[in-house]
């Protein structure tokens, strides 16, 4: 079966997105034939080949949201010239499936492109509930994958014309394992983006209020110098801040006490919140639907904005035994099971 998937991102970020691609590719390649198009030389694993596209990129800070709304902002006008650049491949290679991932106009040049090839097009919804996933949904994929359940309400309800399937985000419960260490209950952690919607600053004010409690903050990010100001100033020496790769992240888990995220409800799944709980590690996350899904029983739930109740949570975390519940619940996301779902997706939408 051969499979293409648009990553523009891949090699430029390291988001959830883009840890998607590496997993999906990494998981099915004995199954699949996979070619990643991506604006970036990073290589992809064994197996999958590579098409960069070559566009001149610069990161740069959305400051237009009505650009953006019409898809004529910095970023997505790079993305359409990407599209052109390799518009001959996806014409004229012979891929069943094209998955773009990059939403815009990319989502509506591969529709163009299947309804005149007879290719088929997937469309997860990493973007989640919101514009840019109506924008997908409207392009009508031969089949969209909502993260969660909510999602798939809401877009049944957004496009019900469109074959939709749920499946959520995976983690690899073999690189993702619990340490025997013994804890101190001391060290919380708190991974993500340094921007306005990780809301990483309530993290900060309510640690900074409960004695001997130390934060690590991983990530980067336009709010950065502002983040860093505060944690020093609020917590002194008990604040860290840290850049690491994706390969030093199990150690990082397995050497904190609790991972503390305060995320606006938007994102659509959080992959630090699995990760976590795979390294056997309890989570506080906003109180949403979404993040209910994800958590259960192996973390509490708050609205952060509620700082007193937000404190209390992150003590009785803390002092929670609890046991093996975060890794059984984590082991429901593990790759090998969320790897066969695609096949059996791919296999039913390329007949």
């Amino acid at each position: 079966m051969d499979v293409a998937i648009i990553s523009f991102y891949r090699g430029i970020n390291n988001r959830g997105v883009e840890r998607w691609v590496n997993d999906l590719t990494g998981n099915l390649s004995g199954k699949c034939d996979f070619t990643i198009y991506q604006n970036s030389n990073l290589p992809a694993c064994r197996g999958v080949e590579i098409v960069n596209g070559d566009v001149t990129y610069q990161r740069k800070i959305v400051k237009s949201k009505l650009l953006k709304r019409f898809f004529i902002d910095y970023d997505s006008l790079k993305i359409l010239h990407f599209c052109f650049k390799i518009l001959p491949k996806l014409i004229f290679r012979k891929h069943q499936i094209i998955i773009p991932t990059d939403g815009g106009w990319e989502s509506a040049i591969v529709r163009i492109i299947c309804w005149l090839t007879g290719k088929k097009m997937i469309i997860v919804g990493h973007a989640g509930v919101g514009y840019d996933d109506l924008n997908n949904l409207w392009c009508f994929p031969d089949c969209f994958v909502a993260l969660s359940k909510y999602a798939l309400m809401w877009a049944r309800k957004a496009n019900p014309f469109v074959k939709l399937m749920q499946i959520p985000n995976g983690v690899d419960t073999n690189f993702f394992v619990p340490f025997t260490k013994p804890k101190n209950g001391r060290n919380v952690l708190c991974v993500g983006a340094l921007t306005k919607d990780k809301r990483i600053d309530l993290v900060i004010n309510a640690v900074a209020k409960i004695p001997d409690l130390n934060l690590t903050i991983v990530g980067e990010g336009e709010e950065e110098s502002y983040l860093k100001n505060l944690a020093f100033d609020k917590l002194g020496k008990r604040a860290s801040f840290l850049r690491v790769s994706f390969d030093e992240m199990p150690k990082l888990y397995q050497n904190s006490d609790l991972l503390i995220s305060a995320s606006t409800k938007h994102f659509s799944f959080e992959m630090v919140l699995i990760e976590a709980m795979a390294c056997n590690l309890a989570v506080i996350a906003n109180d949403d639907p979404i993040r209910r899904e994800i958590v259960g029983n192996a973390g509490f739930l708050v609205d952060p904005t509620k700082e007193n109740e937000f404190i209390r949570l992150i003590k009785k975390a803390l002092s929670t035994n609890w046991k093996d519940v975060p890794r059984k619940r984590a082991e429901m996301y593990s790759w090998n099971k969320i790897a066969g779902k695609y096949y059996q997706l791919f296999e039913s939408i390329s007949m």
